[in-house]
């Protein structure tokens, strides 16, 4: 990857993250969603030959694309539809050519490496910017710190993902750095707490968990390994606590007002799903149209609702999407989406199994951990957000980053070779 080529990954990194500012009005966001679009396509016409060599991977996620395009024509608001889908069409792009034009392992490691230096600066933005004393006293109340961001749960995901790349860096590296990378995990985690975001809670503790396994799996006893579980043991442990006292106080507020079904019906997500899965059953052939489901659900009438209006735990903007991700690639689809996107969930299940168990590894232990995190993290979070299925953020991005590095760089290994390769491959982070 060329100097030129570089810097224009890291500015659709960068109008990515962007975009998701609160502060940033429509027509802005158009011109920095227009960047990836012109970089994608800038690409595509000068690495042609990129197209020729696909692996099932590519065909599955090429089939997707393609019902994609296709349901575009059945919405009921087509410029709407098709605009969205070439933000999403672009990201996609952009991370096959990136992977694409990656010479090494190492190289790729950068590119995770500069993505998680641009979540770095927004999270030390947002905490100097946004954190103030009223942040610290509404800890238990219901308020949410969303950073400058539109939404805490948006923001929330993005700390979670840096926090899978910046934990895999810090640990499977050497010098007295590791302090002060441990103290800035420690400072990411806090603002996770404020923005009371369940999804991105559970699916880092999910992969925090996935990487223990992986090590425990191994036998690892190296002193990286023992660090890396002490680390995660006295992060998670007051973490986890301060998360379910959180949950816990949230619970009994909604009882004395008499919504404690609104808690656990995940927010009114619930209730959305049975209206999203009535309208599947009447229109699975063809879809609904690429990104309509917030129009869906207008037009159901779901925002009449007290599960909806009376729900103080929603963000700002209400539901645009169906939260949850293959559903909502069913109901945007048809049924040829629907098929492409199912295999490709079991294809994500199937190499991130693998990558547990040490029969698909890489040369690099940091690119293994990190690209299976990355794709742990999204099959945890699929069930209750849109993404990856559609998205026009960097989590959608990031994952088929990781999808593509994994599918170049972590391969299966002999299978009577698969443990002994894997140690070799562990052991190898202390020397």
């Amino acid at each position: 990857m060329t100097q030129l080529e570089k810097i224009g990954f890291i500015s659709v990194v960068v109008a990515v993250v962007i975009a998701n500012f609160y502060f940033v009005n429509f027509y802005a966001k158009l011109i920095l969603f227009a960047i990836p679009i012109v970089i994608a396509a800038l690409w595509s016409l000068a690495h042609p030959s990129h197209f020729r060599r696909f692996t099932a991977i590519h065909y599955v996620v090429a089939g997707y694309l393609l019902a994609g395009f296709i349901s575009v024509f059945h919405s009921s608001n087509t410029i709407y539809s098709l605009s969205y889908y070439f933000i999403y069409l672009s990201l996609v792009l952009i991370a096959f050519h990136a992977v694409r034009m990656c010479r090494s392992e190492q190289e790729c490691m950068r590119l995770l490496w500069s993505i998680g230096r641009v979540i770095l600066v927004v999270a030390l933005v947002s905490g100097i910017l946004m954190m103030s004393p009223g942040s610290w006293d509404s800890l238990m109340g219901v308020q949410r710190f969303r950073g400058i961001y539109l939404h805490p749960v948006s923001y929330g995901n993005l700390l979670a993902l840096f926090l899978t790349i910046w934990i895999g860096y810090t640990f499977y590296r050497k010098g007295p750095s590791r302090l002060l990378h441990y103290l800035i995990c420690l400072a990411v985690l806090i603002q996770i707490v404020l923005t009371k975001s369940r999804t991105p809670t559970i699916a880092l503790i999910g992969v925090a968990l996935y990487l223990l396994a992986s090590t425990y799996y191994l036998r690892d006893r190296s002193r990286d390994a023992v660090l890396l579980r002490s680390a995660f043991m006295s992060i998670s442990i007051p973490f986890v606590s301060i998360i379910i006292l959180q949950w816990g106080m949230a619970v009994v507020r909604f009882m004395i007002r008499g919504q404690g079904d609104t808690f656990f019906q995940l927010t009114g997500r619930i209730f959305m799903w049975q209206v999203a899965w009535q309208q599947l059953k009447h229109n699975w052939l063809f879809g609904e149209g690429f990104a309509m489901a917030g129009n869906l659900l207008l037009g159901s009438g779901i925002y009449r609702t007290p599960q909806i209006t009376e729900n103080p735990l929603l963000g700002e903007g209400g539901f645009t999407h169906l939260h949850n991700a293959w559903l909502q690639a069913a109901l945007q689809t048809n049924i040829l989406g629907t098929i492409f996107f199912s295999i490709l969930i079991i294809m994500l299940v199937k190499k991130v199994y693998l990558a547990l168990r040490g029969k698909a590894v890489s040369s690099s232990p940091f690119l293994t951990y990190v690209c299976s995190g990355i794709l742990f993290f999204t099959f945890i979070i699929m069930f209750v957000t849109s993404t990856p299925a559609m998205g026009r953020n960097i989590t959608s991005f990031l994952f088929f980053f990781a999808l593509f590095a994994a599918d170049k760089y972590i391969l299966p290994v002999p299978k009577r070779n698969s443990r002994a390769f894997s140690k070799h491959l562990v052991g190898s982070i202390s020397r």
